[in-house]
């Protein structure tokens, strides 16, 4: 199960393989070309890696229930994953559209979302540049 964390992890943490992929996008120079890609990305690419993340789960019922990446529980990988479908893309839309490509992780992110913890921290968390 923790080698399924791991994995989790390593795809979807701040420093994680699917946000180094958006950022080669991202951080191109403004025109055509990066307007083309960003597209691609979110219209393909993105989904692509959701559907390997969520690959990447344990399998029900042993090692996770259906809400939570492992155990029964909220873990960093849980939050991690959050982070990624509700708070790390500014396109919206497009993260929403490729989210929906994997039901399992959007099922996990509304969880974490529902955490009343976590909703009082949204509204009170200092405003930073990331």
């Amino acid at each position: 199960m923790l080698a399924r964390s791991n994995q989790l992890l390593f795809f979807s943490s701040p420093s994680g393989l699917l946000p180094q992929a958006y950022g080669k996008v991202r951080n191109l120079p403004d025109g055509a070309e990066k307007t083309e890609k960003m597209a691609a990305w979110f219209d393909k690419d993105l989904g692509e890696w959701l559907v390997k993340l969520e690959g990447a789960l344990p399998p029900e019922p042993h090692f996770r229930s259906g809400n939570y990446c492992v155990g029964s529980w909220t873990s960093y990988a849980d939050i991690c994953l959050w982070q990624l479908l509700r708070d790390y893309f500014d396109n919206k839309d497009g993260i929403n559209k490729a989210a929906a490509k994997a039901p399992q992780l959007v099922k996990i992110a509304d969880t974490v979302e529902a955490n009343p913890e976590l909703q009082a921290w949204l509204l009170d968390r200092p405003q930073t540049m990331f």
